[in-house]
This record gives structure tokens, sequence and C-alpha cells, in this order.
């Protein structure tokens, strides 16, 4: 499961004057609670219960009608505001507005459509009147040259946090007779640390910015921005605006050759000539402002450090390996779903399938076709399988799969992967007692298989040999919590009881808990196979010597 967090609706979506903030606070207040989005993290076993939102804000989105009544109703005493429908989208999941306006003074905002969700903020049909408001002269110059003084447009804000501290933002905006710009940005263990001050003796004065830079892909579509903004760049040169922009196209080439050339520790040729083809594209871009696009795409992420004033090298910038183009770069592939071999080209057909990548998403037929694949051995097809299950585990889990998809499952928890715990419970459900311990035999023993496996299995052997019922007891939680072993919830009962055998009273309480939890069926466990297991394990206690 993953963390999850609203992205701020204030973020850049309004400039200038004090109604911005008005706006801000009413969004925001109304998302009261929402920003917390958080769930408890960490694996736990299948247990059946009751379905819980997947973060307090999931929680909270139902109610948000009446939260947001209470901050328009306490906020009218500050701002104007109407609106004409409020509501909550179930099957979205968010909090929708119809026909917000707010009114103050110069201030005046419309917005036709607002959404707002757990990972995601939409403003569709904005207008900000800035006919009033006091803007500077070249900016209110620019607008009217663009004919945007009512600037009008939409604005998208999504952020997704996970457990590991792993953050994706996306960004889209797209205002008429302006331009559109996008941007998607990974970032891995991502953290801002507050100072703590000297008394605390650690970090400094500053916050601390901890984490590394994966894949960040930024676009710009020019709609009428480049035309008025060269006009005013040109004035402050005293120039025309098309004599400004030939010559802000013709210097692009020599100004970025400057900049790599003055780049600590020298560059070698071949990255010279790297370099000058991105400010040959930037040049042919500022020669006919229409699109640009910008990919880094590092093989591993890049750490912020890095990233510093100074800090930037030739091998930095190798390894954020930067891509520049004024076309679409990696454009998706169309393909025909039904050819026959695979159709997916570079891209296998499952990934295709289950990410609906050049081709109209089915995500249980991607699915199955990663199973055959997974069978047949090729290298990357367990990975496509488990992203499907996850993303629709009620089009990709059936009867017929669930044995080995439960194997996968388990077997991708047991690498670190995140695999919420509903996913998990739906392959169980297909699974009878006796099958269920089948399929956890399987996923052991393919475990057993890797050098992970063979570590751990040593280290259970010496726990035997010794009599260590606390390493057998922490053996036994690894099964239940299925992180450094495979999930099995009749190898953790097992290797409880003969650790409670043995004296160890927590292990005797996971063993209490996990008969209880299978005696009124809050868990799948099946006793008999799971004190069959048990009893061999203490066979092979006590025919090891007492240590």
């Amino acid at each position: 499961m993953r963390n999850r967090a609203i992205a701020r609706a204030d973020g850049g979506s309004f400039s200038g004057g004090g109604g911005a903030a008005m706006l801000a606070a009413a969004i925001s207040f109304a998302a009261a609670g929402t920003a917390l989005a958080q769930d408890a993290g960490g694996a736990v076993a299948p247990a059946v219960a009751a379905p819980m939102p997947d973060s307090l804000s999931e929680a909270v989105l139902p109610y948000s009608p009446y939260l947001f009544d209470l901050a328009v109703s306490s906020l009218r005493t500050v701002v104007a505001i109407t609106y004409d429908t409020r509501a909550y989208d179930p099957v979205r999941r968010n909090f929708v507005v119809a026909g917000l306006r707010l009114h103050r003074g110069p201030f005046d905002a419309r917005v036709a459509q607002l959404r707002l969700g757990p990972s995601a903020t939409l403003l569709q049909g904005l207008e900000v009147d800035t006919r009033r408001l006091p803007v500077d002269p070249e900016f209110r110059d620019a607008l009217r040259r663009l004919d945007s003084e009512v600037v009008r447009g939409d604005v998208y804000l999504a952020a997704d946090f996970f457990a590991n501290a792993d953050l994706t933002v996306a960004a889209s905006l797209d205002f008429d007779r302006i331009g559109r710009a996008d941007l998607e940005a990974e970032l891995k263990g991502f953290h801002i640390l507050a100072p703590l001050g000297e008394a605390a003796g650690i970090g400094g004065d500053q916050p601390e910015v901890l984490g590394s830079l994966g894949r960040v892909r930024f676009t710009y579509e020019d709609a009428g921005l480049a035309k008025p903004l060269f006009e005013a760049i040109g004035r402050e040169q005293n120039m025309g605006g098309e004599q400004m922009q030939a010559t802000a196209a013709a210097l692009a080439r020599p100004l970025l050759a400057g900049y790599v050339a003055g780049l600590p520790g020298g560059v070698s040729p071949e990255f010279v000539r790297r370099a000058d083809g991105w400010g040959e594209v930037a040049g042919r871009f500022l020669g006919d402002p229409k699109r640009i696009e910008l990919l880094l795409e590092p093989a591993e992420p890049v750490p912020l450090d890095l990233l510093k004033d100074g800090a930037v090298d030739e091998a930095v910038l190798v390894r954020l390996n930067p891509t520049v183009a004024t076309e679409p770069i990696g454009r998706t592939a169309l393909v025909d779903p039904d050819a026959v071999p695979d159709a997916g080209g570079s891209v296998p057909l499952a990934r295709r399938l289950v990410d609906g990548l050049g081709v109209p998403r089915d995500v249980g037929r991607g699915v199955a076709l990663a199973l055959a694949d997974t069978a047949a051995g090729k290298p990357g097809a367990s990975e496509i399988a488990v992203d499907g299950m996850i993303a629709d585990p009620a089009a990709s889990l059936t009867a017929a799969n669930a044995a080995d998809a439960y194997v996968i499952l388990t077997l991708a928890r047991t690498r670190g992967r995140i695999v919420p715990d509903a996913v998990l419970a739906r392959a169980t459900a297909f699974l009878p007692g006796q099958a269920l311990a089948e399929a956890e035999a399987q996923a052991l023993a393919e475990w057993r298989g890797s050098e992970a496996g063979r570590v751990s299995e040593a280290e259970e052997t010496r726990a035997i040999a010794a009599r260590d019922w606390r390493a057998l007891r922490k053996l036994a939680f690894d099964h239940y919590d299925g992180t450094r072993r495979p999930l099995s919830m009749v190898r953790a009962f097992a290797l409880a009881d003969v650790a409670a055998a043995g004296g160890d009273r927590l292990a005797a309480s996971l063993r209490d808990d996990l008969t209880l939890a299978a005696g009124d069926r809050r868990l799948a466990l099946p006793l008999d196979a799971a004190r069959q297991e048990a009893a061999e394990l203490w066979r092979r206690v006590l025919a090891a010597k007492a240590p």
C-alpha cells in the first residue's frame, strides 16, 4: 500500500492579489484532514477484515461536502463565495464543486469545476480576471497582447507518496492563448529535514533535502506567449521582438557551449558534441517556438546532493542522461493486440495491455499473458503480472490463476515490492485450505532456490540445531509479515509452535493468535497442514544434538 497526499490546490494556480490567498484558504479548509493522507504502511498478514480506505484522505473525502459548507460559512465574512453544486463522487473518490466563484475588491475568480481527490487536484475552466488587479505594467501589456487579461485555462496537480518515501509528481498548466506546460518527475527517498538548531547537536541551521532524482519529463507547447515575451525582453535591449528572437536563437548554441566548457573538471570531446546537439535543438525552438521537450532518464536515481551549485560536472550530466527535442520523445507505437506473434515489438504485449500503452487497456488479458511468459521463463514477466494484479485485482485474479498468482505476489513482497493486502486476500479467497498450503509451499520452494533463500534456510537450520527459540520465533514473524521470507501462515504457525514448545512466550502468543484467527475465519490458515509442518520441524529439533 502507498501513502498518498493531495497536491495543494493553490500551488501555482493563481498569481497576484490577496484573493489568491483567500481561494487557497477556502480550498485548504475544505480539504481539512486530506493533507494528512497516510496509511499504516508495512506488511501485515492477509487477514480478511472489513474494507478500509487506503488513506485518511479517502476516509474523510465522503464527508467533504459538509466540511466545505463549514468552510464557506466561515469564509463568507472575508470573501464573497458562491457555487452551483457540491458533491462527493464515489466512483472517482473526489470532492466536486461546480460553478465556484470568489470575489472581493479587485479580485474575481471562477472555477467551472473543482475536483479534489486523494492524490490529485483539478481546476477545470479556471478564470482569473486581472483587469482590476495591481500587476506589473510589462505583465499587463503582455496579457493585452495575448488578449488574456481574463486568464482562462485548466490546472492539474498530483502527488503520490509511497511508504518508502518515494514521490511521483505530475503537473499540467494549460492556458488559452498562452501555452501548456507539463511536468512529470520521480523522487526516491525524498525528505525535507527541518533544522534542529545548535542545541540538538546534529544538522545545520538550514533545512536538509534528502533523496535522489529519477525520471523527469518536461514539455512546453507555445500558444502565443513567446511573441510578447520576446518583445518585452527586446525593449529592454533596445531591439524589436523579431530581432530579439533571432538573436536568442543564434546565441543558444554558443551560450550552452560556454556553460559546458566551464564545468568543473573539464569535459570530453564526446560530451561537447552531445551538448552541441542540445544547443541546436534549443536554437531551433527559439527560432520557431512551437514545442520543446526535455527528458531526464537516468539508469539509476541521481542523489540530489550532486545537483547543487558547483557540484554538477560532466559525470553528473551523463548520469542524468538528458534528451532534448522539438518532437515527442519515445512516441508510443500503436499495435494490434490480436496480431500473432506478440504484437508488442520491443515492449511485450503483456506490458502494453497492463499499462494501456499503444493499445486499449486489458489488464486481465495482460496478466494472463504475463503468467504464461513467467511459466516460460521470460525475464521481467512476473513483474508485469504483479503490476497488473495490483492495478486491477478484480479483472486479473481468478479461480483458475489464483495459485500461480499467490506464488508470484508472495515472492514479489519478499523481494520488497509493496503488495496491498487486499490483492493477496483476493487471491487467497479462491484457494481452499489445502490449495493455499500448496501455494505457500510452492512459493517457499522457489524462494529456497534463490541466493537469499539459501542464506535464510541455512539460518533456520542453524537455529534448529542450536535450539535457538528466539531465532526461530523471529523466522516465524518473517513468514507472518512476508518480508525477509515468503508470506506463509502455515510456516509462521509451525515455527511459532516449535519456538513456543521450547519456552518462547512471544512465539506462543503468535501461535495462539493465528489459531484464534483461523478458528473464527479472520485468517485463511489450514490448521491441519500447519500442525503437520510443526510436527515435522519438531522431529528435526529432537534429532539435533542438544547444545
